[in-house]
């Protein structure tokens, strides 16, 4: 019996990031597992030459190709194929924490549904080590998990319950379910598959242990600039509100949904440094936006005593005063520090 299934999206990257995300996994010395690869659409022949290798070397890789059609597609091919008794989502350009096995097999017989292990944001000159430092069960509170999914950063200090790495989700459990990525959503699909297992998730467990490390990368996709991502985010907008409406989800658990959405779009889009529209039209979109998601009205929901830091409260006062130039100047001159300090590395 296969005990772990990890699944690894590829696009768009390198051979050495790969080869490294899998050392990773095939030096925890498991006994029994597979790494189910699906390449989504990238055509680059140097990957595909390098996985027909692999899956030659390593009876334990699962190799998959299918056109580009998104990380969501991707991880559902590869849900299909899992036969482990446990999931592991990996992204290809980070790694399992050391030793991380080890510490895993005391655990794993536990019945639970989703299991949260500590993670660590790293690059090549530091990595942060994020930990909540307790054993902690959220069966009885799972609103809080709700709200941290749904943008509010306040909770534990940012960690990071919203993303489907530094998780191990039981098999059975997401079959019962009926648990997939939804195909439609371009971005921040792991917010609603992870809003969705919680939801039905009979027994969560948080685990002081790092398992995880999510590499910091300043040149991601996620971070250029893309007009698409307001179609994007509007359809997770969308989604979100309907499952908390049908599902009876408080309005506390999900006030912070439409601040968060729109607030990390924007610098995605409109105050992008590499936006080259006139201000005129930039403030215009802007206002588009603001009545689309119907964002002025849901910031009447807000207050600053929601916000847990001095920056963030500033961030919020500019949105709710729409202070507009400020916060345009201020997107700005972020990315432009941001960018100036990626160059030198």
């Amino acid at each position: 019996m296969i005990e772990i299934s990890f699944i690894i999206p590829v696009y768009k990257n390198t051979v050495e990031e790969i080869d490294k995300c899998i050392a990773s996994i095939k030096k925890q010395n498991i006994e029994k597992y597979e790494i189910i690869i699906v390449n989504d659409g990238s055509d680059d022949e140097n990957i595909e030459n390098y996985f027909l290798k692999k899956t030659h070397q390593c009876d334990s890789i699962i190799y998959l190709s299918q056109k580009n059609s998104g990380s969501a597609v991707a991880r559902n091919n590869g849900l299909e194929k899992a036969k482990g008794e446990y999931v592991f989502f990996v992204d290809s350009d980070d790694q399992l924490a050391d030793n991380f096995y080890g510490y895993f097999k005391k655990i794993e017989k536990q019945e639970t549904d989703i299991m949260i292990f500590d993670y660590s944001n790293w690059n090549q000159e530091v990595e942060n080590v994020i930990t909540l430092n307790q054993k902690m069960n959220f069966n009885n509170n799972k609103e809080l998990l709700f709200s941290s999914v749904m943008f509010n950063n306040s909770i534990y200090n940012g960690f990071m319950f919203g993303a489907i790495w530094g998780k191990c989700f039981k098999r059975i459990f997401l079959e019962k379910n009926e648990l997939k990525f939804r195909d439609k959503l371009r971005k921040s699909q792991d917010r609603m598959f992870m809003l969705e297992s919680y939801f039905y998730a009979k027994k969560i467990e948080y685990f002081p242990i790092q398992e995880y490390r999510y590499r910091i990368n300043d040149n991601s996709i996620c971070r250029q600039m893309n007009m698409n991502m307001i179609d994007y985010y509007y359809e997770l907008f969308i989604e979100m509100s309907n499952f908390c409406i049908k599902n009876s989800i408080t309005m506390d658990s999900f006030k912070y949904l439409t601040y968060g959405i729109v607030s990390e779009m924007l610098p995605l889009t409109i105050f992008h440094i590499d936006n080259k529209e006139k201000y005129k039209e930039k403030k215009k979109l802007y206002r588009k936006i603001s009545i689309k998601f119907k964002f002025e009205k849901e910031l009447e929901n807000l207050c600053f005593k929601d916000f847990n830091t001095l920056t963030r409260k500033i961030k919020f006062f500019l949105y709710k005063y729409r202070l507009f130039f400020i916060l345009y100047l201020y997107f700005h001159f972020k990315q432009k520090k941001e960018r100036k300090k990626s160059f030198k590395k």
